[in-house]
């Protein structure tokens, strides 16, 4: 008899500590919905310092299962395939974007073409891509890949977005649902190939 209610208050518990769990989960995709796989994503809560990883699926999506309640930051890293999707081409549409000729007006466009990172499109942009197509530095001075919160309307960018490290606060017994961005840094024109 002992047996049984040792083990009736062990499901009661479980039952009662999995009504109350929160959790992230999303899909990470490219701006033209190539899903993208293998991404580390780490959910930091911003009181406790606790922290969880986990890696996106092989179709883009995550679950992150999290203790406790609160403000958390979530990071996503990845630098696979640093060359897909990223051709001479894309230095054609950093030109032209920097000679006013045919202006990217998109951020997930800016975000990919801002190649040292400090934020604007330069002539210095331009030769990193080139140094790394030709192989001659294989690390781009920023993250292979940035990561965003999905914008509503990716030309209207004002104020700039969170990039990378994101800002969520979930509630006890949430799930937060993310579409998530993944902007291949380099390639302006969309051409990366997923799976």
């Amino acid at each position: 008899m002992k047996k049984i209610i040792k083990i009736l208050t062990i499901i009661q518990f479980s039952f009662l500590f999995s009504a109350n769990a929160q959790s992230f989960t999303g899909t990470i995709h490219t701006p033209n919905n190539q899903v993208v796989e293998g991404v580390t994503i780490t959910a930091k809560n911003t009181s406790s310092q606790a922290s969880i990883t986990v890696m996106s699926n092989n179709d883009g999506t995550f679950t992150i299962d999290v203790a406790e309640a609160g403000d958390y930051e979530l990071s996503f890293e990845s630098d696979v395939n640093p060359l897909n999707g990223v051709s001479t081409f894309d230095l054609v549409l950093i030109s032209k974007h920097i000679l006013n000729i045919l202006v990217q007006d998109s951020y997930y466009s800016i975000l990919a073409m801002d190649i040292n990172g400090n934020g604007i499109v330069t002539v210095f942009d331009i030769i990193y891509l080139r140094q790394f197509i030709l192989g001659i530095d294989f690390i781009f001075p920023v993250p292979a890949w940035r990561f965003l919160e999905a914008m509503d309307d990716p030309t209207d960018f004002v104020p700039l977005p969170e990039v990378d490290t994101l800002h969520f606060h979930v509630d006890s017994g949430e799930t937060k649902v993310l579409d998530i961005i993944a902007v291949k840094v380099g390639d302006v024109n969309g051409s990366f190939i997923g799976g």
